[in-house]
């Protein structure tokens, strides 16, 4: 493929481009290749450039020139239609892809389709990370909770999201540009929610995820259901490869649920993310549980640490100048199974709360280029103080991507973080671990992370 208008494919692809403006539009394709049906999820930004998603695993990012000539082969436009779509749309003085190039295009959209086992598609260690307008206005992902946070998410109980408003705030993702979600419950939500979500998601073209703990996801025949509902994966947490040391952080029971669900997963041939939590209770058991994690055939370790400041001890969360340690245990570990990990955003330990309800509840933050927004339609940035940038079902996205939370996180996403401590290290390349300002709390536990330094 030709440099500069589609991108070499691989795991996680980028290449500087201008930052992009807040108008984004959508379009899905399906096809068969070699028996099978692929996905396609082309995304175009305002100033003509755009990403292609393949079969929720594989970002390949597009010049103005390879989103004409993709949407055109995908559109089923013949070669020599593609090829004047593609030199339309080059800028000028710049050189556009010649016929050899574009008739080698429906090979490579085939290759993309290939099984590549890398869901979910972002990661927080991905170069956008480090690149200063690389983190996009539009988000290319949304973690939406299913429960209701109300005014004081650090409390359990809290009652389940109305479909109707989870289908709304969908339609208004979907709007925007956003092309994949994350459903997320912390095991009291009804199945009928759950599976409307997806459902929902689905009807829309939504590349859709779920998140819950183990022990609600294997109650009943609920995760046959999710997957007639069309759900493309399932994430749940996996703390420990011995069940007392999991169950006693997740629940009893769990540590079984977990792997019974693994087991399953492979049956319904659904990718299975297993999430990982760092506590001082299982950092020194990384190898032990990476290796299970091998064994069961887990897609992917989504991990993230349940973190405290340096100089206070809410067991058993890891105190800040731990992290590091921590992520290289990790990165060993993953080395030596063979299991490849996504960095997720620290979860500030609330010291009012349980620590099985902080674990089944999981972390707010997952990569930079998403939000979280909660089942009343508020957005929180990824990363910083659990604080509204407004309201999906009531304001416009302009007015949101402007907001003080917004602006805030962009400008620490664009700041160097890098130190000299721990230079080597991929979460690095977000933000310092060891800064309480770039976790993801849940609640007002946090909001001293804006001053300190």
């Amino acid at each position: 493929m030709s440099e500069g208008w589609l991108a070499a494919a691989g795991r996680f692809l980028w290449f500087p481009r201008p930052r992009r403006g807040p108008s984004s539009k959508l379009y899905t394709w399906t096809r068969e290749v070699r028996g099978r049906i692929a996905r396609y999820h082309l995304r175009t930004e305002a100033g003509g450039a755009g990403q292609l998603i393949v079969n929720a695993s594989v970002l390949v990012q597009l010049s103005p020139a390879g989103v004409a000539a993709v949407r055109a082969r995908l559109d089923g436009w013949d070669l020599e239609q593609a090829q004047a779509a593609a030199r339309g749309a080059t800028p000028l003085g710049l050189e556009a892809p010649g016929s050899a190039q574009i008739a080698e295009l429906d090979r490579t959209l085939d290759d993309l389709a290939r099984p590549q086992g890398i869901y979910p598609t972002f990661n927080l260690a991905d170069p956008w990370a480090s690149e200063p307008a690389g983190v996009p206005q539009v988000p290319l992902r949304a973690e939406l909770a299913l429960f209701d946070c109300g005014a004081a998410p650090h409390r359990t109980g809290t009652a389940p999201a109305q479909l109707e408003s989870v289908r709304e705030i969908l339609r208004q993702l979907w709007d925007l540009g956003v092309p994949q979600v994350q459903l997320l419950g912390q095991g009291a939500e009804p199945a009928e929610l759950l599976r409307g979500a997806v459902l929902a998601a689905e009807d829309l073209g939504m590349i859709a995820g779920v998140r819950l703990p183990a022990t609600a996801l294997a109650r009943a025949a609920l995760l046959d259901e999710l997957v007639q509902a069309g759900v493309d994966a399932v994430a749940f947490p996996l703390a420990s490869a011995a069940a007392p040391a999991h169950d006693a952080l997740l629940g009893p029971g769990d540590f079984d649920a977990a792997r019974a669900l693994a087991r399953r997963t492979q049956e319904l041939e659904i990718a299975a993310v297993a999430e990982v939590p760092l506590t001082d209770a299982n950092a020194d058991a990384l190898p032990a549980l990476f290796e299970l994690l091998a064994a069961e055939r887990f897609e992917a370790a989504a991990v993230y640490a349940l973190a405290t400041p340096s100089g206070t001890k809410p067991a058993p969360a890891l105190a800040a100048e731990a992290l590091a340690q921590a992520a290289v245990a990790v990165i060993e570990a993953s080395e030596k199974s063979g299991v490849r990990f996504l960095w997720q955003a620290p979860l500030w330990a609330c010291p009012t709360c349980s620590v099985p309800a902080q674990l089944r509840r999981g972390p707010r933050g997952t990569t930079d280029p998403s939000i979280f927004v909660d089942a009343a339609g508020e957005v929180f940035a990824p990363r910083g103080p659990y604080r509204s940038a407004g309201n999906l079902l009531r304001q416009d996205w302009e007015q949101i991507a402007a907001s003080a939370p917004m602006l805030a996180f962009r400008d620490r996403s664009a700041a160097i973080t890098r130190c000299e401590t721990c230079p080597g290290l991929e979460l690095c390349a977000a933000d310092c671990p060891k800064q309480p300002r770039s976790w993801a709390p849940w609640c007002e536990v946090g909001e001293a992370s804006e001053v300190q330094p």
